[in-house]
């Protein structure tokens, strides 16, 4: 079991750095470096971008959408259904209430929604007791 977790875990690393060069490749072909010559006259390496700058905003647009628009969307609506899904309910909430029957003393349950007569013990009285309504979403 243990070698079985190291060698996913290992496997989910090598396909995160996959990713990672996937989505950095196209800028080892969009960028380069060019030398500068500085006031001292040495000479330093600049990275630029290899196209005019007016050439890259599909490029742009294109990461923002997938990787950025595309990745908050997708978690919004998961979210969302995963709210639902906690949220929602299928029916009414039975609330169940045991009490004592003063004929045999069996104990009995019952299922009750909005207002539920309950019994007390002993005495034969009853009294009225407000069982909470369900917040119901359109499921």
């Amino acid at each position: 079991m243990i070698i079985f977790m190291i060698s996913l875990s290992l496997l989910s690393v090598v396909y995160m750095y996959v990713r990672l060069c996937r989505y950095c490749t196209p800028w080892l072909i969009l960028a380069t470096t060019v030398p500068r010559r500085m006031a001292d006259n040495q000479t330093i390496y600049v990275c630029m971008f290899r196209l005019p700058r007016n050439r890259y905003l599909a490029y742009y647009l294109a990461d923002l959408v997938l990787f950025y628009a595309t990745p908050l969307l997708t978690a919004s609506v998961l979210y969302a259904l995963i709210a639902r899904r906690l949220l929602c309910r299928t029916g009414p909430v039975a609330h169940s209430r045991s009490r004592r029957s003063t004929a045999d003393n069996s104990e009995t349950t019952t299922a009750t929604y909005g207002t539920a007569a309950a019994s007390t013990a002993g005495d034969g009285t009853s009294s009225n007791v407000q069982v909470l309504s369900t917040v119901y979403l359109s499921c």
